[in-house]
């Protein structure tokens, strides 16, 4: 016969599990990008000097998270621009009091 406190152990360890589970999934996930990033900072020269990586394959997950990466960075960039030239021509149409 199972006691109360057993239970609540068993449904603490299946949380845990559960956690320990959605942890590698992120920390995969985290890796891959590390890794991305690292094949477009550095093609092939620097074998050495990371703290991380050891040479692999380029992997076609890599390549997609590297260019969603480079999109978020061109639309973030198109995004600051766009508010730089608003403001400006904002100012620019300011009429100057008389005096």
């Amino acid at each position: 016969m199972t006691t109360q406190l057993e239970v609540a152990q068993s449904k603490k360890i299946e949380r845990l599990k559960l956690e320990i589970l959605r942890l590698e999934r992120d920390l995969h996930a985290q890796n891959i990008k590390l890794d991305a990033l690292h094949w477009v900072w550095c093609s092939g020269g620097c074998q050495g000097g990371t703290n991380r990586w050891v040479p692999g394959e380029l992997t076609e997950e890599m390549l997609k998270t590297a260019e969603y990466a480079v999109r978020r960075m061109r639309q973030s960039y198109d995004n600051l621009e766009f508010r730089k030239r608003s403001a400006h021509s904002k100012s620019a149409n300011v009429e100057s009091p008389v005096t």
